[in-house]
């Protein structure tokens, strides 16, 4: 957590009230600068399950990440956001679905903001296994490449490792290489996770350098990816991506020339692959076919 002090009390809360209570809660304190770590001491004193820790703040989320999967003791292992809550049975379904369905990962329905997203109001309990999970993940829109919406285990996630100084996309990079060593995924229709959207979110962000680093770090990936259909959801991606990113620098008022061509690039050389998967969602297809004409004058 971060200068979290508006909502963290309500978001540990929900995580205390779990029915499945057998729970080691750790909470980091990542250098704020209000009152969250004392708000947070005040609940673990009334929970024993509750581990405060704090560290400096290096303006990584990776970094910060890192350093709290090194303390985890457990098989299995969530991330929650101290600006969300999540409903009283949410680890217990997700719990009850990696070990019914021996998943190495299982991903819960959500709601931004209490509202259903569209994409997933119509999405059902869905098994996935083998070169389809990053596939799904990247161009399906059903299991979703965010880190806050998923049961793990720790043991596969120990084995991930993510460049810390990619900034912007780092959930993309985290699911994107823990999925590659998955062979079952789980994507079930409980929607107990309310995601906070709001305007210190990261989706709100600014175009800047940190969207061209996460871009160098998709194409470096695709261009060495070795499984065929990885490599084509990667490449389909990218086009996603750079048209979104079109957006972003319209939206932002950022004005590069050169990296607006590298942008149409990779849209035109990566089009087909992006629309002719079959993987590709319609929201994915309306949102690109929206974006990827975007025009900026200099």
């Amino acid at each position: 957590m971060y200068n979290a002090s508006k909502t963290v009390k309500r978001c540990l809360k929900s995580v205390m009230s779990q029915t499945y209570s057998n729970l080691e809660i750790i909470v980091v304190d990542d250098g704020s600068k209000d009152d969250s770590y004392e708000i947070v001491k005040q609940l673990a004193e009334t929970d024993c399950r509750i581990r405060l820790l704090h560290k400096e703040n290096e303006k990584s989320l990776a970094k910060t990440r890192e350093f709290l999967l090194d303390k985890v003791n457990t098989k299995y292992f969530v991330f929650v956001d101290s600006d969300d809550v999540v409903k009283k049975k949410y680890i217990e379904h997700l719990y009850q679905a990696m070990v019914k369905y021996d998943a190495d990962c299982v991903a819960s329905g959500f709601k931004i903001n209490g509202l259903l997203p569209f994409s997933s109001v119509f999405a059902g309990t869905k098994i996935v296994a083998g070169n389809d999970i990053v596939s799904t993940a990247t161009l399906n829109k059903t299991i979703h490449y965010v880190v806050w919406n998923k049961m793990y285990k720790t043991s596969i996630m120990r084995k991930v490792k993510i460049d810390t100084n990619v900034n912007f996309g780092e959930d993309f990079l985290r699911c994107y290489e823990y999925f590659c060593l998955c062979k079952k995924v789980v994507f079930i229709n409980h929607y107990d996770y309310n995601y906070r959207l709001n305007q210190g979110s990261m989706i709100h962000a600014k175009f800047s350098d940190d969207n061209l680093v996460f871009l160098d770090w998709l194409e470096k990936v695709a261009a060495n990816e070795n499984v065929v259909q990885n490599k084509l959801a990667l490449n389909a991606w990218i086009a996603f991506t750079s048209a979104s990113f079109k957006y972003m620098m319209k939206k932002s008022k950022y004005r590069d020339e050169a990296v607006f061509n590298r942008l149409n690039a990779n849209i035109a050389k990566h089009n087909h692959d992006f629309l002719k998967n079959k993987f590709t969602s319609i929201i994915f297809k309306l949102a690109y076919q929206f974006t990827k004409r975007i025009r900026l004058n200099y």
